[in-house]
């Protein structure tokens, strides 16, 4: 008891650190937005990964895929129907362009 009466400002400012990273983690995650494929012949996650994983750590991607589609090893079979994280697009702006050659 004296412990706690000793401590209380610190064990308060703790809680509350511990509860606001808590609660900043939680609302940080990103809505799951996916495009479905189907699976070619000879393609295995890791190949899929290279293709589209846009930059995004390889192991993650494959990670990420295996939870969507509730995947107990990375073994995928041809036709089978995969969730996979969508590429986000970025639009460009195409104010202005030059073709190869032009104006020189």
């Amino acid at each position: 008891m004296r412990f706690l009466q000793k401590y209380i400002f610190l064990i308060l400012i703790m809680a509350t650190s511990i509860a606001f990273t808590w609660i900043g983690t939680y609302k940080h995650k990103e809505p799951a937005i996916f495009t479905e494929i189907t699976v070619s012949e000879g393609d295995t996650l890791w190949q899929l990964a290279t293709k589209l994983s846009d930059g995004k750590k390889i192991d993650k991607w494959i990670d990420d895929v295996m939870a969507m589609n509730d995947l107990d090893s990375s073994f995928i079979r041809t036709g089978d129907r995969l969730k996979v994280p969508q590429v986000k697009t970025v639009p460009v702006e195409m104010d202005h362009f030059e073709l190869a050659g032009e104006g020189k």
